[in-house]
């Protein structure tokens, strides 16, 4: 399997939301200056979204620097994958709880336009990580059935030209 792309792309994903969380923690601590009397708190939100980010994209260059592993290694991979997209969605939905709840105690205590821009950028931060874990789910799904379809096992990538490649059949 020759997944190092998929690899490099979502670690360049990765990359792309911790940059854009980057900015949008940026613009409300540029908010939060200028404010005299601060009633908003958009910390907790984008600090946990940057620190999934971050395991993402570690995640991601090891195994986009991986050369080569066996059926059984790629499926531990593939399972530890998936254990982290659940995560991921567990976290996603955690921030995005705590912006709504920040954002409502804004709103109750009228200061809501203050942290507009910030809060507009934290939403569209968060939709798109929820559509980056979308697309890994489906990702996944297509590695899994890539492992588990052939009823041939191959002891190294098909691309390895130095490795004999030996198929035994599965009974």
């Amino acid at each position: 399997m020759c997944l190092n792309k998929f690899f490099w792309i979502f670690a360049l994903m990765n990359v792309l939301t911790w940059l854009f969380d980057f900015i949008a923690y940026m613009i409300s601590l540029s908010k939060v200056s200028s404010i005299e009397n601060v009633c908003f708190s958009l910390e907790n939100s984008i600090f946990l979204q940057m620190a999934f980010a971050l395991i993402n994209l570690c995640l991601y260059v090891f195994l986009a620097r991986k050369s080569y592993a066996i059926d059984q290694e790629w499926s531990r991979y593939v399972t530890f994958m998936t254990i982290n997209c659940i995560f991921q969605l567990i976290g996603l939905t955690v921030c995005f709880a705590l912006a709504i709840n920040s954002a409502l105690d804004a709103w109750s205590k009228s200061c809501f336009s203050d942290a507009r821009v910030a809060f507009i950028l934290l939403m569209i931060s968060i939709v798109f990580a929820y559509a980056l874990i979308i697309t890994q789910g489906i990702s996944i799904i297509k590695i899994r059935r890539m492992l588990y379809s052939n009823t041939f096992r191959l002891a190294a990538r098909k691309d390895d030209e130095e490795v004999i490649i030996k198929p035994t059949v599965d009974f």
